[in-house]
C-alpha cells in the first residue's frame, strides 16, 4: 500500500483504505478499481490524497499503532459530537471520553509502533480526522514527557475538542487573533463550562497556538507559561496540518513535515518536545520509494522504534550473481549508508 497525491493515482489501481463521507459512513470500500468514475467521485469530494495497494506489498510490515477499526470508531463518535454542536444541540461528552480512552488503551498496548498519520480525507471529513490525529501524537508525546496515564486521558480529551471553537465561530478565517471571536477563545469559553471537560483540557483548546518564544496566539505567552498539554497539543496539530495543507498549500511527505518541526525548535516548540517527537512518528513510512547514498533504489519494507531515520528497505535491482540477502538493506546496522531522498514511484 503507498500513499500518494492525488494526481500520481492511475485508471485500473486500487484504493488501499476505505473512504467515508460526511456521516462517517463508507463511501467507497478497500480495493475499489480506479476508474474514471471513481476518480472523477474522488475529486468532486476534493480528495487531494489517498492510499494505493500495491501487489508487491505483501511482505511490508504493516503494524500500526491504532487499528484502522479503532481510529475510524473514534472519527465517527467524534463527527457525531461536532455536528451536535453545530446544530446547537446538547454536547455528547460520554462519546468524546470514550473516543479519548480507545485510542488511550490501544497506543498503551501498542507503544513499540512507530506513529503514522495519513488519512485519506475530503473537504467535509476534515475536522473529526484531524482532531484524531493531533489527539494520537499527543498521546504518544505525553507518554515519552512521562505524564502519568492518568492525566494522559485529560491530554486526549483536551487534543480531541481543540479545535471545537472553529465550529462556534461562524468564519474562522475572519477571526480576529488575541480577541474573544478567536475560535481558540471561544472554544474555551464553551467547554470551561462544560463539568465533564476537565481545565486543563479547556486551556488546550486556548493555548494551542501559543510558540515558546512569545510570538503565539492568542495571549503571546511564552516558554513555562504554555502548560505542557498545550505544547504537545500544539506540535501535534501543526505537524498534521503539514500533511495535509503543507505549505502555500504544497502538501508535505512525512520526512519533509519533520524536517519543517525541527526547524522550528527553540521558536515555535520545546527542543526536548522536539526530540520526543522525532523519535516517535514514521519518517518514511512503509511502501515508500527511495533512493540511498550508494545510488541504489529500494522500498522501505519496515521500521525500528527509536530509529525512524534508519528503516529497512528492499531494493529494487540486485544483480544474479549477488546473494539474495542482499536485496535487504537494514540501515539500523549500516551507518555510512542513509537515505537521500524519496522518489514519486
Amino acid at each position: 500500500m503507498r500513499y500518494v497525491d492525488m494526481e500520481q493515482a492511475e485508471l485500473g489501481q486500487l484504493l488501499g483504505r476505505d473512504l467515508y463521507d460526511n456521516g462517517g459512513r463508507i463511501l467507497l470500500k478497500s480495493g475499489t478499481k480506479l476508474y474514471p468514475s471513481v476518480i472523477s467521485k474522488l475529486k468532486q469530494l476534493q480528495v487531494s490524497s489517498l492510499f494505493i495497494l500495491e501487489e508487491e506489498a505483501e511482505d511490508f510490515d504493516r503494524r500500526e499503532l491504532v487499528a484502522a477499526k479503532t481510529k475510524d470508531e473514534a472519527i465517527q463518535k467524534l463527527y457525531e459530537t461536532f455536528n451536535q454542536v453545530r446544530l446547537k444541540q446538547d454536547m455528547d461528552l460520554k462519546s468524546v471520553h470514550h473516543a479519548a480512552q480507545i485510542l488511550l488503551d490501544e497506543i498503551m498496548n501498542r507503544n513499540d509502533y512507530l506513529l503514522y498519520l495519513q488519512d485519506i480525507r475530503t473537504s467535509d471529513t476534515y475536522l473529526p480526522i484531524h482532531s484524531v490525529n493531533v489527539c494520537i501524537l499527543s498521546i504518544v508525546l505525553g507518554q515519552r514527557s512521562n505524564i502519568p496515564p492518568i492525566k494522559l486521558k485529560d491530554l486526549a480529551v483536551g487534543a480531541l475538542l481543540h479545535d471545537i471553537g472553529k465550529i462556534l465561530v461562524d468564519d474562522p478565517t475572519l477571526s480576529t487573533p488575541g480577541k474573544s471571536n478567536h475560535h481558540t477563545w471561544k472554544g474555551f469559553e464553551f467547554l470551561r463550562k462544560k463539568f465533564e471537560v476537565s481545565l486543563l483540557s479547556a486551556h488546550v483548546c486556548l493555548q494551542h497556538h501559543e510558540n515558546i518564544d512569545g510570538t503565539g496566539i492568542p495571549r503571546g505567552a511564552s516558554g513555562s507559561e504554555i502548560p505542557l498539554f498545550s505544547q504537545i497539543v500544539s506540535m501535534a496539530n501543526h505537524y498534521d496540518h503539514l500533511l495535509y495543507h503543507g505549505k502555500e498549500d504544497h502538501q508535505l511527505l512525512p520526512y519533509e513535515a519533520c524536517e519543517e518541526i525541527m526547524g522550528l525548535a527553540n521558536r515555535k516548540f520545546d527542543i526536548q518536545l522536539v526530540q520526543h517527537f522525532l523519535h516517535s512518528v514514521n519518517v518514511y513510512p512503509t511502501g515508500t520509494h527511495v533512493q540511498l547514498n550508494t545510488g541504489e533504489r529500494g522500498t522501505v519494507i519496515s521500521q525500528h522504534k527509536g530509529l525512524p531515520t534508519r528503516p529497512v528497505i528492499r531494493l529494487h535491482e540486485v544483480t544474479e550473481s549477488e546473494n539474495e540477502n542482499k536485496k535487504i538493506v537494514d540501515l539500523s546496522k549500516l551507518p555510512t549508508i542513509f537515505i537521500d531522498h524519496t522518489l514519486p514511484k
